[in-house]
């Protein structure tokens, strides 16, 4: 009707320019002024019928698009599907009515054909509700209900097979509906199906546990035992069935009085499963009657919180009795290494003393012949005074160095975090005599690192100090660089000096080791296995790299962190308090 109105408006307009332009153009021709007349008529008459036809074909083909489309959802439905009018006559039925139910021409069918008798007055029943729905397209029944269909028999065979479906409807129009059959029995199979694959992984799992070393409880939301595995029974000398449908805090009570400290485990166990919190590690240890710690266990409970089993719990015991065991030995050799070290830097600080004294002494009476009867004594009874006393101050040092070597031990020192920028200038001024000519060449941005400033001084001292002795440039040069890796500093001094040969490398830090002993005949060859022993009381290493007659490296690690250096290897306690002394072995 707008379409229509819309062009009645635009004949008008037509006319009125045409009536105007008639008043003003000299026309008189009546033949003309009827051509002028007709023609807006005839094109909107045209342009009307064209677009009406165009929009009716549109709708036409519109329906027969979603018609195909329902026909094709219709067909392939996995459900069995019967258009029927009011009588309950099968209009048309889709393709798995025919296939479940094995008949070829299921529409001249009527429902009665298909229904298992006893529930045909249902069906009509429902029939009726159906079609009593008003509108044309009613929402039909919502809640379905159960049917029996009856399957064509086959030939030979006279008793029928059913098939249990749950039946649903809706009216299309005023003479007709679709009746859906959902298929129970292929439902129950799949269901069915469900179950055997769910038991079979359900025993897969339970085999699995009982061939785990760890002692497993399974606590279900009620905080009932629904599985306890075989190594329960090992542990606790139990019958596992007996557990099973127990309250967990019952269950326990077959079992916690096994424990060295009954009390304690309880409390621990029952704040978790109050408060529905993890343990995550509680060490508890099984005795006989005579008081033998027969095995050392470690306690966790851990919560479920998934959706399907939130506020169950799974609990095991893991046996650690012989990583305590490992634990105690390797605390008692700790325990016997440090009482020996102490023996031994005892004894060491006794023979230096010992040996000290005699060499005073020694030393002492080549000097009182030197000075007082050099007169009387020829020249090579000069020079071997000389080398007594050169030799006597050489084994002195020697000792003084040995004995310093022996004593470096961070358990009795101090550790701070270190400024190694404000140590390296300090050193840089002790050693300004020795550096003189050297081009030195520091970082400004040297890390803080953790441990003994005077021992690190020490350290930086004897590589600096070496760096410079064995340099045979004339323009000589030292580096220090560093990097950060992970949790330790990489560190280094680099010289330009004659380089060390690759079968010397390691050889340089044993005690006593010297390349060339006429270039340096006052060193004692224990710097750099001091420098070593230094770095690896601080948890470290230190190696050396060389390209001969180019350059030198020494690279050694330092600690980042503090935690590091409190990690101490010797006297650890780290049984938690298990008598080990009681174990029966």
């Amino acid at each position: 009707m707008i379409t229509l109105k819309r062009y009645l408006a635009v004949l008008g307009l037509s006319y009125v320019i045409l009536a105007v332009a008639v008043l003003v153009l000299p026309i008189t021709s009546p033949i003309v002024i009827g051509i002028l007349i007709a023609v807006p008529l005839l094109i909107t008459s045209i342009l009307y019928l064209s677009e009406k036809f165009s929009l009716k074909s549109s709708r036409q083909l519109q329906g027969w698009g979603a018609q195909k489309y329902a026909t094709k959802l219709f067909n392939n439905s996995s459900n069995i599907l019967y258009l029927v009018n009011r009588e309950g006559n099968i209009l048309r039925a889709n393709k798995t009515s025919r296939e479940v139910l094995s008949h070829e021409n299921v529409d001249n069918l009527h429902l009665a054909e298909l229904v298992h008798p006893e529930d045909l007055d249902l069906v009509k029943k429902q029939l009726k509700n159906i079609f009593r729905e008003e509108g044309p397209r009613s929402s039909g029944t919502r809640s379905g209900i159960d049917v029996r269909l009856v399957e064509k028999p086959a030939p030979g065979n006279n008793s029928p097979t059913t098939i249990p479906t749950t039946m649903k409807g809706c009216k299309v129009t005023e003479q007709a509906g679709v009746l859906e059959f959902t298929n129970n029995k292929k439902i129950n199979r799949l269901m069915k199906r469900l179950r055997e694959s769910g038991a079979r992984y359900r025993y897969l799992i339970e085999d699995a546990i009982d061939t785990l070393d760890s002692a497993v409880v399974l606590i279900d939301k009620q905080g009932e035992v629904v599985w306890v595995n075989k190594t329960m029974e090992d542990f606790f000398d139990l019958n596992r069935r007996e557990l099973m449908g127990l309250s967990a805090e019952r269950a326990m009570g077959y079992y916690v009085g096994s424990f060295e400290k009954t009390k304690e485990f309880t409390e621990v166990a029952k704040e978790a499963h109050r408060k529905n919190t993890r343990v995550n590690s509680h060490v508890c240890s099984i005795t006989n009657e005579y008081g033998k710690t027969q095995r050392i266990l470690e306690y966790r409970s851990i919560p479920i919180e998934t959706d399907r089993y939130e506020g169950g719990r799974i609990e095991y015991y893991i046996d650690i009795t012989e990583v305590k065991q490992l634990e105690e030995d390797l605390r008692r050799q700790t325990e016997r290494l440090k009482k020996s070290n102490e023996k031994l830097e005892e004894f060491s600080r006794g023979i230096s003393h010992d040996l000290k004294a005699p060499l005073q002494t020694l030393e002492g009476y080549s000097h009182i012949l030197l000075e007082d009867y050099e007169d009387e004594l020829d020249e090579s009874g000069i020079r071997a005074l000389q080398a007594l006393s050169d030799t006597t101050q050489r084994l002195r040092d020697r000792i003084e160095s040995l004995l310093t070597y022996s004593s470096i031990n961070m358990e009795d020192k101090g550790f701070d975090e270190i400024d190694l920028d404000e140590l390296i200038s300090e050193l840089r001024e002790d050693l300004k005599y020795l550096l003189d000519g050297v081009n030195f060449v520091v970082p400004d941005d040297l890390p803080r690192v953790y441990g003994n400033k005077t021992l690190l001084t020490e350290l930086f001292s004897n590589l600096v100090s070496n760096a410079v002795k064995y340099n045979d440039k004339e323009d000589p040069r030292i580096e220090i660089g560093w990097e950060e890796k992970s949790d330790k500093y990489l560190l280094w001094i680099r010289d330009n000096g004659k380089g060390i040969k690759d079968r010397y490398l390691e050889k340089i830090f044993k005690v006593f080791e010297k390349l060339n002993p006429r270039d340096n005949p006052e060193g004692t060859g224990i710097g750099l296995a001091v420098c070593k022993r230094i770095v690896e009381e601080h948890r470290g290493d230190i190696w050396a790299e060389s390209e001969l007659g180019e350059s030198t490296t020494f690279y050694f690690t330092l600690p980042a962190r503090k935690e590091q250096m409190e990690e101490s290897i010797s006297g650890r306690e780290i049984t938690n308090g298990v008598n080990f002394s009681k174990i029966n072995n």
